[in-house]
């Protein structure tokens, strides 16, 4: 069975009673000399009002710095070192920005539409060109840019008018390769295509005819494995085989659809890494045999599901396994990266990711989340193990004093272990472990239903955003009263 989270969120608020009327007035609404309003019918007395305890903050965070969109996002390091690439806004539109690694501040815009926000951006294997992704008509159909760092050429790889572009894959065994999915043929569905990156050229290579709604690629950019759902809700993976056509290989029971995942293949081809949730309580990372279907369990947490893995960026074998427990954290494989993984929770409690890396595996961007600072990048040297920050999402929120989310474990009734989080003001919060100096009025989030739990980090911002507002708007009202 899984467990069942509640999120508790403890906050200042106020609110005030009905004024008291200015003096020398009625009371009444009669002007002053009218004759007297009859008396009302007698009514039982109100209930009496339960006003909050504590008083309204003088320095509370503006909401907007909570809601606005982020200012950096999905930086990228190239492949050799010497530039970022990220997302910034230029007139509230997301667009690309290149910059020097070592001058962040002479950082340029790259896309020639500035009308239209890039939702994606990533480097090339060889460090020639950046792509990014871009929907140029509004209508939804994303397009596939490339910029070159030699003359700051913008071109369209695929201009396919009426059709949305999905990228299936980039990687360095190919430099010169993307694959994507279009929906050219039929609007439904993508078809498969490898495009030359230098020339624009691009070659049909899949017909998705069987209604396939996910693709794996192997290490040399070919379809290897497939997902479709069938009509009893359940999903069966599907291998190809050497003529193209695809092979059944499993079967996924739909109720285990959520936490039954293949997410990549070894250096080798012949091994893939997938999340299992069958026949067991929480889902685990295993190593499968695509030919035997042999399985090696590589990491398990009797409490939770294995959510994701990450791959060594130097070898492409997989390195860790990420669960989210109390606090997210990772699981190590890589007995070599364990030194890497210990400096990165040091500065991140476990919540870091890696967003891109150099061609040698020996530096890399890692985006550290937290729930007392904006999420921010970090250029982390593998020689060194230190790690630099470069910048961050939200620099609004930089300087100012959140409070700390803390998780705890509680008991239902029946026994069911709970996860629950709490974030109390800092102010009456000195130790800042999650208690109160004294009892406060409490919002309570409760997960939505029992296949899904609410994670440490995740919701703070929207708790505490929410937070900010209902105080804000209780002290709204009572100057308006």
């Amino acid at each position: 069975m899984r467990a069942v989270s509640l999120v508790l969120a403890v906050g200042v608020v106020a609110c005030g009673g009905a004024p008291a009327s200015p003096a020398g007035k009625p009371t009444t609404g009669a002007a002053a000399g009218a004759a007297p309003t009859p008396a009302a019918p007698a009514t039982a007395a109100p209930s009496p009002v339960h006003h909050a305890l504590g008083h309204p903050a003088d320095t509370v965070t503006p909401k907007v710095a909570f809601f606005q969109n982020p200012v950096n996002t999905l930086v990228k390091l190239s492949p050799d070192g010497k530039h970022l690439v990220w997302l910034a806004p230029r007139n509230n539109v997301p667009l690309p920005v290149l910059a020097p690694i070592d001058n962040l501040n002479a950082g340029t815009p790259i896309a020639t539409d500035t009308t239209r926000p890039v939702t994606n951006v990533f480097w090339t294997a060889d460090g020639a060109h950046i792509l990014y992704f871009q929907d140029p008509g509004g209508d939804g159909n994303s397009h596939v840019f490339r910029y070159d760092l030699e003359g700051g050429k913008v071109i369209d790889l695929v201009p396919i008018k009426g059709a949305r572009i999905d990228l299936l894959g980039v990687g360095p065994k190919k430099p010169n390769l993307l694959v994507v999915g279009i929906n050219d043929r039929d609007p439904n569905w993508d078809d498969i295509y490898d495009i030359d990156i230098k020339t624009g050229d691009r070659k049909r290579i899949f017909v998705n005819t069987e209604q396939v709604t996910q693709f794996t690629l192997d290490n040399q950019l070919a379809p290897r494995v497939a997902m479709k759902v069938l009509a009893d809700g359940s999903a069966q993976l599907l291998l190809t085989s050497g003529d193209g056509k695809l092979v059944p290989w499993d079967t996924i029971p739909a109720a285990d659809r959520d936490t039954t995942r293949f997410l990549g293949l070894d250096p080798t081809n012949q091994v893939g890494w997938m999340t299992d949730g069958r026949d067991r309580d929480t889902a685990a990372m295993f190593a499968v045999d695509l030919k035997t279907k042999k399985r090696k369990l590589l990491a398990e947490d009797a409490h939770v599901d294995a959510v994701t893995g990450f791959v060594d960026p130097a070898t492409f074998d997989i390195a860790g396994v990420g669960f989210d427990d109390l606090r997210q954290g990772w699981k190590i494989i890589a007995k070599k990266l364990a030194p890497d993984a210990a400096a990165l929770d040091a500065i991140s409690h476990g919540a870091w990711e890696i967003t891109s890396a150099t061609r040698d595996g020996n530096q890399w961007v890692v985006q550290v989340t937290g729930d007392v600072q904006p999420s921010s990048y970090y250029l982390y040297d593998r020689k060194t193990r230190k790690a630099k920050l470069l910048m961050t999402e939200s620099p609004a929120l930089d300087a100012m004093a959140l409070s700390p989310m803390q998780a705890y474990e509680l008991t239902a009734r029946d026994g069911t272990r709970l996860v629950a989080y709490a974030t109390v003001p800092r102010e009456h919060d000195p130790d800042h472990k999650g208690i109160p100096d004294h009892p406060l009025p409490a919002i309570l989030m409760i997960g939505p239903d029992p296949t899904v739990r609410l994670v440490w980090i995740s919701l703070c911002l929207m708790v505490c955003g929410s937070l900010m507002c209902l105080i804000d708007g209780l002290r709204l009202r009572r100057r308006a009263a």
